[in-house]
């Protein structure tokens, strides 16, 4: 362990002496995120809030300026600077386009798809459930949550210790997300209807966008506590658009996701925090899997974002996610028959 720089050792991760300095010392993020509180509520930021002055913030500041400074990712860092503060929404017409919500919800999906940078997209209805507890509830009626696949290759190269190839593919995949987020958004809103985006690398964080890709039917909350989906595995980010034009929802899927993680122990055993637990946790209401916030986010900091659970995942590896979605479900299946 340097001042600089922490160990990953046989007990978890040692974050560096700086690491330790800037840290709060009597401050929780799982006590934050409700973890054990049965009582169901709206959510609290607890982390990615982009200023200084919360419990977190100087450790999530020290984060972002490692990232905006390495000449390795910084490229994608001034994209999405440059996405976040020039590129705006454009004003939403006086007249609305009249169609039905089906053949909207059609061509929203043409179009996102369309996208080479969109590999999969859901609509569900916007839960105020979801909304950070300091914001107010947003406009809009539903929620559109595009997916875009990870460079696997690129990603994966945190498992050989290079931990910036995958940060810097992180960076992109929202940069990507984002620039389609701003195209589609901007092209609702001259159909005359209502349509915000804030998402990825954004500064405005306004709700938990993993409870609304369940909802949207993208796929499951893993054991590594990121979405795992039956097209695009555990290595995907999420971009969500607000708007009031007429849609028509999907719906949550199982897809074998807790079956799987039940039994799998790759992400429990490979993390180098210790923080993934094979139990799951009570939180705010929800039993659900949970990643301990206070051995992760060290980690998560000082490794360039780390991203280990994800990259072990079996569901990550391309073209296994499908397979295994069926394989889950039919020995679901044959079990419940022989019962």
């Amino acid at each position: 362990m340097g001042f600089f720089s922490g160990e990953i050792t046989g007990d978890g991760y040692v974050p560096s002496r700086f690491h330790q300095l800037i840290w709060p010392k009597n401050a929780s993020g799982n006590k934050v995120n409700g973890v054990g509180d049965t009582e169901r509520y709206r959510p609290v930021q607890s982390y990615h809030k982009h200023h200084p002055f919360y419990p977190f913030g100087l450790a999530e500041q020290w984060f972002i300026h490692k990232c905006m400074y390495d000449f390795r990712i910084s490229n994608w860092y001034f994209k999405h600077w440059i996405t976040e503060n020039i590129k705006r929404l454009g004003k939403v017409a006086g007249a609305k386009q009249e169609d039905t919500p089906e053949n909207w919800t059609k061509t929203i999906k043409e179009r996102a798809l369309a996208d080479d940078d969109i590999h999969a997209v859901g609509i569900c209805r916007m839960n105020p459930e979801w909304v950070f507890a300091d914001r107010e509830i947003p406009r809009g009626e539903w929620v559109i949550m595009l997916g875009r696949r990870m460079d696997y290759d690129e990603f994966s190269k945190n498992m050989k210790g290079d931990f910036v190839s995958q940060c810097r593919e992180v960076i992109k995949s929202y940069v990507k997300g984002q620039e389609t987020g701003y195209r589609l958004a901007n092209w609702i809103r001259k159909q005359g209807y209502y349509a915000s985006f804030k998402g990825g690398l954004s500064d405005d964080h306004l709700f938990l966008v993993i409870p609304a890709a369940i909802e949207a039917g993208l796929g499951q909350l893993g054991k590594h506590g990121s979405m795992i989906s039956d097209e695009l595995g555990s290595s995907f980010r999420l971009t969500p658009i607000l708007t009031d034009m007429p849609l028509i929802p999907d719906k949550p899927r199982d897809i074998g996701v807790d079956d799987f993680c039940m039994s799998c122990r790759l992400c429990t055993r490979d993390c180098p925090a210790d923080a993934i637990s094979d139990e799951k946790q009570m939180v705010r209401g929800d039993m659900k899997w949970y990643v301990d916030f206070d051995k992760c986010v060290p980690a998560f900091n000082e490794l360039y974002a780390c991203g280990l659970c994800l990259a072990v995942c079996p569901w990550s590896r391309p073209g296994v996610a499908p397979k295994l979605t069926q394989k889950m479900l039919q020995r679901r299946e044959k079990k419940t028959a022989e019962q």
